[in-house]
């Protein structure tokens, strides 16, 4: 691997993750462009990933689509198959921005049999964290909260911190929109979530948790904090590009005025 490109990449990718994607994107394509001009197969796909992972922070699906699938054809030209696993896990991801389901869902199974393959526990959490989003969206709340569960376990076991800010929120929502009297629980986990996020600084991670506050409100007829979260997640949004976001973020906001007015 050459270390020049990877560090790039993952200098990248840290920065996307604290919220500064402009920069973000910049060193991910460097240590891209670098990986290509030297012609070296394994670090074009270790640059690939990282910068694909970047824009599934972002919600930005068909740029992490395109870099994914950039990923597994270099790491499989590359021989890299250890890799394999999470490449396909978070192509699902970007597939699920994207909302394609199906497509989501193909990918998830794809990475989630090459880990049976290889023995690779560390990567599950990815697999399971983005089932429940997939199930979430389509409804199905008692899957969903299934593998959030499953997800939130590993990432502990793991000591996957950021993961587990993910889903402590993820679960949050999840618990709202199946029990709408336990507000206080899921008011109490997305909180959780949103105290280990602002400790890590992950803003775009932060502000996912107060478009999950808003929306928990809203269901709860608490209007007043809930327009306030929704402000709060899409200035966030906003200042920091996550178009995908602010996106859901206006659409429940606008509904919620309509209600008020």
């Amino acid at each position: 691997m050459n270390p020049y490109s990877q560090l790039q990449a993952a200098y990248g990718l840290s920065l996307g993750a604290l919220g500064e994607f402009t920069e973000g994107e910049r060193l991910c394509e460097k240590g891209l462009s670098f990986a290509y001009e030297i012609n070296h197969l394994f670090s074009i796909g270790v640059a690939e990933f990282y910068y694909g992972w970047l824009f599934n922070i972002k919600g930005d699906g068909e740029s992490a689509v395109k870099h994914h699938q950039g990923a597994i054809e270099y790491w499989e030209k590359s021989q890299a198959r250890n890799l394999l696993p999470i490449a396909w896990i978070c192509l699902g991801w970007g597939y699920f921005l994207l909302e394609k389901p199906d497509s989501a869902l193909e990918a998830e199974e794809k990475g989630l049999n090459m880990l049976a393959e290889r023995g690779q526990p560390l990567f599950l959490s990815f697999y399971h964290n983005v089932l429940s989003g997939v199930h979430l969206d389509r409804g199905s709340l008692s899957e969903a909260r299934r593998h959030a569960e499953e997800a939130l376990n590993l990432a502990r076991t793991g000591h996957q911190r950021s993961v587990e800010a993910q889903l402590l929120i993820q679960l949050g929502r999840i618990i709202g929109k199946t029990d709408m009297s336990d507000t206080g629980t899921a008011e109490g986990y997305i909180f959780q979530g949103m105290k280990i996020s602002d400790e890590l600084k992950m803003k775009p991670t932060y502000a996912s948790g107060h478009l999950a506050l808003g929306e928990l409100y809203t269901g709860a007829e608490q209007k007043g904090k809930a327009l306030e979260n929704l402000k709060r997640a899409g200035a966030m949004c906003r200042e920091m590009g996550m178009e995908y976001w602010l996106g859901r973020t206006k659409k429940l906001l606008e509904s919620l005025e309509r209600e008020i007015q």
